[in-house]
């Protein structure tokens, strides 16, 4: 069970998009100033309004490429961010430089730190 203040939770939903704080509400139970949410709950709401974390330098890329890309699809009237070699690039990317550590063994066979 996740719990928070009922003033926590209106600062937070003052940055996240419109329906969140009614979603939760309608999800939680209010206990005095305490606002208790199940851990299913919880987790399909971070799903919904929380983006996923970033795997690899390609997502990171993505991050900062894809409002310029959006801007030059309103000016020039093209389709840059939704280009299928752009996130073909950012695929491999991920891939290449994970966020992630492998726990694969190193060449004296103990696992890396």
């Amino acid at each position: 069970m996740n719990w928070t203040t009922i003033e926590k939770l209106r600062e937070k939903a003052g940055q996240m998009p419109p329906g969140f704080l009614d979603e939760v509400m309608a999800e939680a139970t209010v206990d005095g100033e305490r606002v208790l949410l199940s851990q299913a709950a919880y987790q399909k709401i971070k799903a919904k309004y929380l983006p996923p974390p970033l795997q690899g330098a390609g997502d990171l890329v993505a991050k900062f490429a894809k409002p310029i890309a959006r801007a030059i699809d309103r000016v020039a009237k093209t389709d840059l961010q939704n280009c299928n070699k752009c996130k073909q690039r950012q695929a491999k990317l991920n891939t290449a430089l994970p966020f992630t550590r492998n726990k694969e063994p190193n060449h004296d066979g103990k696992a890396s730190p």
